[in-house]
């Protein structure tokens, strides 16, 4: 009776190893699972940020762009405005010049006559 009942002993314990082995195995899978769902979803969120952010980086860009033209129309029309400005300065001295000279020529030719 005594090995009746240590083989029945052995059963009762390789069963019970057995059993808990396929229990840690489907834990296993459960958690593996659950770790792949995760993962998926963090890839998920990760690419949403990374289109958000692109997004942002592209209309930044568009802005500075529009920025940037704007200040480079208004320095071209600043630019316009002061060449004609020296324009104006040279043409109003070169009158100048041209009535001195004309000045000139008129006491020289009174004087030499």
């Amino acid at each position: 009776m005594g090995q009746e009942y240590m083989r029945s002993l052995q059963q009762t314990v390789l069963k019970r190893i057995s059993d808990l082995q396929q229990m840690v195995l489907e834990q296993m899978r459960d958690l593996q699972q659950m770790v792949l769902e995760q993962m998926k979803d963090l890839q998920q969120m990760v690419l949403e940020q990374t289109r958000d952010l692109q997004q942002m980086v592209l209309e930044q860009m568009r802005d500075l762009q529009q920025m940037v033209l704007e200040q480079m129309k208004d320095l071209q029309q600043m630019v316009l405005e002061q060449m004609r400005d020296l324009q104006q300065m040279v043409l109003e001295h070169t009158r100048g010049l041209q009535q001195m000279v004309l000045q000139m020529m008129v006491l020289h030719e009174s004087t030499s006559v």
